[in-house]
């Protein structure tokens, strides 16, 4: 072989070895941003890379004290932030050129007006909620509502219009602070047979719990929740999300934004479309309160260290 064809050879080789990586330079990168390192946080991260194939660069709030996260966002690229509860949107909520998607943040409840952002509710549709209610509780036909009409008023309109084809009637009260909570719960405590209990931050503190509680024994008006951990606390049956699949939601949004030439179609607001739905099967005998077969008849077995507890996944 010739000096000057082991000189081209040599070039080639060095050609080949130190090109640029084009593939991985043009893929989108996804800065994820997380509240705190918790098992529904963690579940939702996990959900969302099982539906988004981009690279994801993940940061945990509680981690990252002193670092300036929009400037680190921004200096690498990221094409789209995911927000998982509500101190990580408020860190990022400024930002308005880069699309933002919202998890497990109340805030989210009523839509921001910027227009980057996305977000799926940490509640099913009103409409479901309602559906599941008449299925697991078929006794109950008069529901309280206690609420915020900047957070909550929506949805409590929703419900309203759809109680009546499950032949339920609502008895709705709005309030602007939880010091009025107690005052409006004895006001509905005479025509209600269960009182349903919403995510709204300007209504539910902990003291509204313990109070809304005692309420529930005292008068014996069962109590619908949002959380299983309040059928832990007395209530009666919760309504809950699926972590995982909210980050799954969230994966499919980014996903379009990033390939889909229709990503302005994309609803800004979706509500949750993966419920668990949990009674306590103590607390429904001490209150008289009949479960469904839908429920007491499901295949999920209850905990080990709370037997009287049932749960339910439903998809919508």
């Amino acid at each position: 072989m010739s000096f000057r064809r082991i000189l081209f050879t040599l070039f080639f080789i060095c050609l080949y070895i130190c090109r640029p990586s084009f593939g991985k330079c043009e893929d989108p990168v996804i800065a994820a941003l997380q509240s705190m390192r918790i098992q529904p946080y963690n579940d939702a991260v996990n959900g969302f890379t099982s539906r988004c194939p981009f690279r994801v660069r993940r940061f945990v709030l509680a981690e990252s004290e002193g670092v300036d996260l929009p400037t680190k966002i921004r200096n690498m690229g990221a094409a789209v932030i995911l927000a998982i509860g509500s101190e990580a949107f408020n860190r990022v909520k400024a930002i308005t050129d880069i699309p933002i998607v919202c998890l497990m943040t109340p805030k989210i409840l009523t839509a921001p007006a910027a227009p980057n952002f996305y977000g799926i509710r940490m509640r099913a549709a009103a409409e479901n909620q309602i559906e599941l209610i008449s299925a697991v509780l078929p006794d109950i036909r008069r529901i309280g509502l206690i609420y915020n009409p900047d957070q909550s008023g929506h949805f409590v309109r929703k419900a309203s219009d759809t109680a009546g084809d499950f032949g339920i009637e609502i008895f709705s009260k709005a309030i602007n602070k939880a010091k009025s909570m107690p005052d409006a719960l004895i006001k509905l405590s005479h025509c209600i047979d269960a009182f349903w209990m919403l995510p709204d931050t300007a209504v539910v503190t902990p003291e509204v719990i313990e109070h809304l509680m005692l309420f529930s024994i005292k008068h014996g008006i069962p109590v619908i929740t949002f959380s299983r951990k309040y059928i832990e606390a007395g209530a009666v049956m919760s309504i809950s999300v699926d972590a995982f699949d909210l980050g799954c939601q969230a994966g499919n949004i980014a996903r379009k934004l990033l390939t889909s030439p229709a990503a302005a179609s994309i609803p800004k607001f979706s509500e949750a479309r993966k419920s668990v739905v949990s009674v306590n099967r103590n607390i429904a005998e001490k209150l008289r309160v009949r479960l469904d077969d839908f429920i007491l008849n499901t295949s999920l077995a209850a905990s080990d260290d709370l037997p009287s507890i049932l749960s339910k996944d439903v998809t919508f």
